[in-house]
């Protein structure tokens, strides 16, 4: 995702106005609503908070871009001026593997004007998140949101797509059991994102590429030949979606530069033959 960009997030927000007295009539019990930003990515994101008791706080934390969607459950407490709040389960995702999101904690360093800005860290990296910042603005609250009945749209027909060509780029003979695979952004890091598979099985699907490693191992417990594919689910902001791709085995170490776009798919095929 960026790499997976879709967040489970631990919140920590530091409200120093927020008197114990006003606890129960605060004026948090709404929807805070805005952006994420990572040095590669943009994602929209933003807490509901519905209910406020006895200083304890429930409601739903929603984020994602234009591919990815996650909704969770939240709950938290105010406790000496301090509100804290965790995501506590995925509601609702379209990613593929749920245990491949990752989790953020947020600070706030600043509330001002009915906005709260702050910045986040990776707290479990499986997807290769990144840091960044966020600033989120106050909305209607959860009461004077009006009452709508949501009719689904019927469903548009999904034109044929033309198969995407496939590739090969190189092929290698590696004598060992088992390699280390390492996938880079290969120059400007600019938002490309694939969906890696290992002989058509899916290894991770919309990560992004950058500076830190997407990390894949193979070996010939199963099968000896492995053709890995490079399917590309963006073209970044520099087209086509082009990357790094870095092999290690018995101190061997073979660089591959990959490329491809919504016509082609580029793949490398490894064979792993056993020391004789």
């Amino acid at each position: 995702m960026h790499k997976l960009r879709l967040f489970i997030t631990t919140v920590s927000f530091s409200f120093l106005f927020l008197s114990a007295g006003a606890q129960q009539q605060s004026p948090y019990a709404g929807e805070w609503k805005g952006l994420m930003k990572d040095s590669i990515t943009t994602f929209n994101y933003s807490i509901r908070i519905t209910k406020i008791e006895n200083g304890e706080v429930w409601g739903t934390g929603m984020s994602g871009n234009q591919t990815l969607y996650c909704e969770t459950s939240l709950r938290g407490t105010i406790k000496n001026g301090r509100l804290s709040i965790r995501e506590t389960e995925v509601v609702r995702t379209n990613y593929r593997n749920k245990d491949a999101v990752c989790l953020l904690e947020l600070d706030v360093v600043e509330v001002k004007n009915k906005m709260l800005l702050g910045v986040y860290k990776p707290i479990t990296n499986a997807a290769s998140c990144l840091p960044g910042s966020f600033t989120l603005s106050f909305q209607e609250p959860v009461d004077a949101l009006p009452k709508v009945e949501v009719v689904a749209p019927a469903p548009k027909p999904t034109p044929p797509q033309k198969p995407r060509e496939l590739t090969l780029i190189k092929e290698i003979v590696i004598d060992a059991d088992s390699a280390f695979v390492q996938l880079y952004d290969n120059g400007i890091v600019d938002g490309d994102m694939i969906t890696l598979t290992d002989n058509d099985a899916v290894v991770f699907s919309n990560a992004a590429l950058s500076t830190q490693a997407l990390k894949h191992t193979i070996s010939n417990k199963t099968t000896n030949t492995h053709s890995i594919s490079f399917v590309a689910d963006n073209l970044g902001s520099i087209p086509p979606n082009t990357g790094l791709m870095v092999i290690t085995a018995n101190r061997q170490r073979w660089e591959i530069n990959f490329s491809s776009d919504f016509a082609k798919t580029s793949y490398v095929k490894v064979i792993l033959r056993p020391r004789k």
